[in-house]
Parts: structure tokens; sequence; C-alpha cells
């Protein structure tokens, strides 16, 4: 994309699909004042539902509005309890998206939140926590995970 202050500016774009962890703090819009103030060509825009899950992105917005060759990375943001609590849905839609940018040439991130005290007490109950489930996810699909 063209910079239009500076045609001879690139930039990479960012598409960052999730919920309120993702918008809620205006995290699209830090991250790109960081690359701003970084020297970094990135603009950075936003899909986002409150409290949505991944497969809700999928079965009612992925084929009409989320054109996947017009960015250059694509964050995905699981519903904070899914990856505990429903691994086969998390595990299965971020393998749908990732098979989906990858095939655009388009490089997937996985985007994990931090455990809140709810999560926390979840992820008690079990062998392990969201960033382990999502790390393991992210291994078997060949995806970075960021935090």
């Amino acid at each position: 994309m063209k910079n239009h202050n500076n045609p001879k500016v690139e930039y990479k774009k960012i598409l960052m699909i999730g919920n309120s962890f993702t918008f809620y703090w205006n995290l699209p819009q830090v991250l790109e004042k960081m690359f701003e103030a970084s020297g970094i060509n990135i603009k950075v825009f936003q899909k986002t539902i409150g409290g949505s899950k991944l497969h809700e992105h999928w079965t009612y917005h992925m084929q009409e509005s989320y054109a996947f060759k017009d960015y250059d990375f694509v964050t995905f943001n699981e519903h904070s309890t899914y990856p505990l609590l429903q691994l086969d849905s998390c595990a299965k839609y971020i393998k749908l998206f990732s098979e989906t940018a990858k095939n655009k040439n388009v490089k997937p991130y996985v985007y994990g939140t931090w455990e809140y005290p709810y999560l926390k007490e979840i992820s008690s109950q079990r062998h392990s926590n969201t960033m382990q489930v999502l790390d393991s996810i992210s291994d078997v699909n060949d995806v970075t995970m960021c935090l």
C-alpha cells in the first residue's frame, strides 16, 4: 500500500481479528503508533466483535468481508475461555483461519490474552494454562504465537 503523503513509502498491513481483548484498550492504534514511532511502515486494521469467538467471525463474516489477500499479516484472538473450555472449537478455527491466511500468502499469528482472575481459576483446574494451550495449537498449525 502506498503512503499518500510520501508515494515512495510502502506500508505493510496487519489485520487483527478478535474481540474486546483486541479493541478495548485501542490495541490496533497503539501498535500502529509504536510502529510509526519506530520508523516501521505498518498499518493496523481490525475486525472485532465484543465477546466473540473465532467460529463467529468465520461463520458470519469470513467469506464476505475479511479479504486476507489485502494484508501481509493477520492475528487471531480467540475468546478468552475457549482454549480451556472449548479446545476443539478453538483448534478448528485457528487451523481454518491459518490455512486461509497461508493460502493468500499472509503470515498468521495467534494473539493470546492475559489470564484475568476467572481465567486463572479455570486454568488452575487443568493441566495447562491458556498460553500453553494456544502455544500448542500454534505449533501444530505452524503459526507464530504472540503475547
